[in-house]
């Protein structure tokens, strides 16, 4: 089975173990690295390699939307998945237009971040229940 390679950025150390913590129990993803900022974030990509890259939108530093643009211009592999407890739907699209391919509310907790990333590497965009909810997709 080809484990789903997963790089983690969040500033809350309690989020990062949390996702650790659930991936660990979850057969077809692996947790290749995580971040508590942007600081180190092209190296890690460049080290790791991963798949999916799971970012949080509200961390101090560097721009999450800037860090996305710069991924999808740079013809890397990986894909981005925000994990996110910002819901606005006008965040929601510039999120989309920097590059991600998924959007997923922290309110709707980690098994949808598993089902978005399932649909995201089967070449899915995907939205967690309450960002459909705010797009008014249901």
């Amino acid at each position: 089975m080809n484990r789903v390679r997963v790089l983690c950025v969040d500033d809350n150390e309690e989020i990062l173990w949390a996702l650790g913590l659930h991936f660990s129990h979850t057969p077809d993803i692996t947790i290749v690295g995580s971040l508590s900022s942007l600081a180190g974030l092209a190296a890690a990509l460049n080290e790791t390699k991963p798949d999916i890259l799971v970012l949080d939108l509200d961390m101090p530093g560097k721009s999450p939307l800037e860090a996305m643009r710069e991924l999808d211009g740079s013809g890397a592999a990986t894909r981005t998945i925000v994990f996110s407890g910002h819901l606005r739907r006008e965040l929601i699209e510039r999120a989309m237009d920097a590059g991600a391919w998924g959007y997923v509310s922290k309110n709707d907790g980690e098994d949808a971040l598993v089902t978005a990333i399932r649909a995201v590497m089967a070449g899915e965009i995907a939205w967690s229940p309450e960002v459909q909810s705010v797009l008014a997709l249901r």
